[in-house]
């Protein structure tokens, strides 16, 4: 798992895996990039993919200076 910071120094979790264009998957809320594991390992021979824990989800608490709302999120 690699990680990177935010601009209000949220840490960000990311799983990336496989080779080509990039691919993004984004989870749903209350949710975290395990949500993807049962269609990745048929995309990875294509794409390159950038699955990633929202700030607040998945393993990892929210200790930047904005709270994990939607808003923020988006941004």
């Amino acid at each position: 798992m690699q990680h990177f910071v935010t601009d209000d120094g949220e840490t960000i979790h990311i799983a990336v895996s496989g080779s080509g264009p990039s691919l993004i998957l984004l989870h749903e809320w209350a949710s975290n990039h395990r949500v993807w594991n049962p269609i990745v390992k048929d995309l990875e021979s294509q794409f390159t993919i950038y699955r990633w824990d929202a700030r607040g989800h998945g393993n990892h608490a929210a200790t930047g200076a904005d709270q994990p709302t939607l808003a923020r999120m988006a941004k």
